[in-house]
């Protein structure tokens, strides 16, 4: 009986400390059906260069998985496609929504990416790299070290 009590006590203990946790980084986890619905769409950033294959124009998301892009915004044929899974989706305390996305892109191989949505909605933030191992990016850094040990690339698109 008193293992018993004990193991109760422990667990408890666990589920308190886990709680804890999760208030104090502000993250709060949501179904990847959920941040889904919210990622899917069309988004556009004509800022970036017609060469730029790191930071193409158009961004194409779709909830089953799929993603593709643009190098010109006003282009009909994909320059390159991929599929996509999401680790992990969560918002912050100011409702910020996040995800951790593997993408398997047709020519650019595979990425680990981190995918930021404003509040709004309206704007979509991905720092990304080329994957060579489980790591993804953890924070959305506007002015990434590309020439890092692990290059590092941000861009950011806006609601078509």
């Amino acid at each position: 009986m008193r293992t018993r009590t004990l193991v109760s006590i422990v667990i408890l203990v666990l589920a308190v400390l886990l709680v804890i946790s999760s208030c104090a980084t502000g993250k709060k986890m949501i179904t990847v059906d959920d941040a889904m619905k919210k990622f899917e769409g069309v988004w556009i950033n004509t800022e970036y260069e017609e060469l730029d294959f790191m930071h193409p124009q158009k961004l194409i998301v779709t909830s089953d998985g799929r993603i593709e892009t643009r190098q010109l915004s006003t282009q009909t044929i994909p320059s390159d496609k991929g599929e996509f899974t999401v680790a992990e989706s969560w918002t912050d305390l100011k409702g910020n929504m996040y995800c951790t996305v593997d993408v398997k892109w047709q020519m650019v191989g595979r990425t680990k990416e981190l995918w930021k949505l404003d509040t709004s909605g309206d704007i979509h933030e991905i720092n990304y790299m080329l994957s060579f191992g489980d790591e993804y990016p953890t924070t959305i850094d506007p002015d990434p070290d590309p020439n890092a040990a692990t290059a590092l690339y941000y861009s950011i698109y806006y609601r078509q």
